[in-house]
């Protein structure tokens, strides 16, 4: 039904459902924690002319809905350079993955032509509808008896605050370990069974409260005087500033976006000398602010000369407070292997088929790898970033120190490299390179770009000069096929191995 009324509105605003002069975008809408995001909108934003243009962008060319799995197809699209976008219709999040329109990708449609792959995932703060009341934004608070860093994934998945509805409550809220805040949708009498998913095996949950609740044993409970009404149009959303149990502070809005005109690195590091700065009349300095001190206690400071502070029922009466103890990892066979991704996002780790753990440093750990040649690869990476990578090889000791870094393609593994040929560590990247030649005459052939491919990826747009000339980017040891469809020649298909050193290859096709 809800098809056919969008077939409707398109078909009464004269945009052509289908046909050879309009193109088609398909692709797969996530939420933070890389789950399929069923039911929102997605649509195709015309891009503008100018990039002072770009705060004003609302021309629709598609609308659709996505299904259980998350995928949506948006059909009868002109030829021409969109924005796709997800999720409320006043806080967007555009294709790769960005609330901000100025980072948005442009997806090029052609007419006749499908553009497959537009994945991304949406932010927490594009779900719901404009304007509505009720959403109370909790902050969550994390520390490490003995110190050290938070994990962001365990097992291979993602960290993550799960809130599990209780007597009629929504029925699962997620929030990711890392994140400052859970949203709360209400007004409702709330109650809700906390537990943290995919934790790694050598952490545990020491303590985890809500004020004076212990959340290990009794539920979370919210009321309605509890949330927040709707904004009106003249308020701000506060600025939250919390303080670590280790004394550092972090910054936030209720709806964890970056506060314009509040650089963070200004702001002291002192939740007094920041009571103080707010309370006086610093210039451009009429955010109201929640501040949670290291006990937990949270207090609405407004400044001097303040605009209009939002609902009182929005300042939350506590924090989410989680304490995580350390224990002893399992014993098992082989060594551990560890080492920093070099990217930003919250990510989890594989090596071979063997899941690790990510911390919110950066840095990962995987134990019980056994001798050999491996690729460590991030997964649940963030919308439209590549995974992070490496190629190893590992010996009969710890190995420590691999840095990860960005990899479009992670192909099959060559056989061609061992821990007894090679001593333990990452393997050298290598290039491919080559020229591209009509078999009878070796001259070089009018082709612009070859696609560079590996199982179960779309594959790299590797260019061509005008001699035939092309080089990949640095790539893993592995598997990886040349494609090159040309006009009146023979299709180009080959497959080539390369290890720890660069290759050389001549790649031909035939007049047909």
């Amino acid at each position: 039904m809800i098809a056919v009324i969008l077939s409707l509105m398109l078909a009464g605003q004269g945009i052509p459902l289908s046909g050879p002069q309009t193109g088609t975008v398909t692709g797969i809408l996530k939420d933070s924690l890389g789950r399929p995001v069923p039911g929102v909108r997605v649509t195709a934003l015309t891009k503008p002319d100018s990039v002072s243009d770009l705060a004003s962008v609302s021309a629709m060319s598609g609308i659709a809905q996505t299904d259980a799995e998350g995928k949506f197809r948006l059909e009868g699209i002109p030829p021409g350079g969109y924005f796709i976008a997800a999720g409320r219709l006043d806080v967007q999040t555009f294709y790769p993955g960005t609330p901000d329109v100025v980072d948005a990708k442009e997806v090029n449609v052609i007419a006749g032509a499908t553009v497959s792959g537009v994945d991304f995932a949406m932010s927490d703060v594009s779900y719901g509808r404009a304007g509505v009341a009720g959403t109370l934004a909790v902050p969550i608070q994390v520390s490490i008896n003995g110190g050290g860093p938070i994990p962001v994934s365990g097992n291979g998945a993602l960290t993550f605050l799960r809130l599990e509805g209780i007597n009629g409550a929504t029925s699962t809220i997620s929030a990711l370990l890392t994140r400052n805040v859970v949203n709360i949708p209400g007004p409702q009498v709330s109650a809700y069974r906390v537990t943290i998913e995919n934790l790694p095996e050598n952490y545990s949950v020491t303590s985890m409260t809500y004020g004076t609740t212990n959340l290990v044993t009794d539920p979370f409970r919210l009321r309605p005087s509890e949330f927040p009404a709707a904004p009106r149009g003249n308020q701000i959303e506060p600025l939250v500033i919390i303080k670590s149990p280790d004394g550092s502070i972090r910054y936030f809005t209720t709806a964890n976006l970056p506060v314009a005109g509040f650089p963070i690195l200004q702001l002291p590091q002192d939740v007094t000398a920041v009571r103080t700065l707010l309370a006086g009349t610093g210039p451009g300095l009429r955010q109201p602010v929640i501040v949670v001190d290291e006990d937990g206690a949270a207090s609405l400071v407004t400044p001097a000369s303040p605009a209009p502070p939002p609902s009182a029922a929005s300042l939350p009466r506590s924090v989410i407070s989680i304490t995580l103890g350390k224990v002893a990892a399992k014993s098992r066979n082989g060594v551990r292997v560890s080492g920093k991704v070099n990217a930003s996002g919250a990510r989890s780790v594989h090596l071979s088929d063997i899941p690790g753990t990510v911390y919110a440093d950066g840095t990962f750990e995987v134990f019980g790898v056994p001798p050999g040649l491996h690729t460590v690869v991030t997964r649940n990476n963030p919308g439209g970033s590549s995974a992070m990578a490496a190629s190893i090889i590992v010996g009969e000791r710890d190995l420590d120190g691999i840095v990860l870094t960005e990899t479009p393609l992670i192909p099959r593994l060559t056989s061609g490299l061992s821990a007894e040929a090679h001593d333990p560590g990452p393997v050298p990247l290598a290039r491919i390179s080559g020229t591209i030649t009509e078999e009878q005459s070796h001259q070089p052939l009018p082709i612009k770009e070859l696609q560079l491919k590996v199982e179960g990826s779309p594959g790299l747009t590797i260019p061509v000069d005008n001699k035939g000339h092309f080089e990949t980017p640095p790539l893993l040891p592995g598997f990886y096929r040349f494609e090159a469809p040309l006009f009146g020649h023979t299709t180009i298909r080959e497959e080539v191995e390369i290890r720890d050193k660069n290759v050389t290859i001549e790649l031909h096709s035939s007049v047909m």
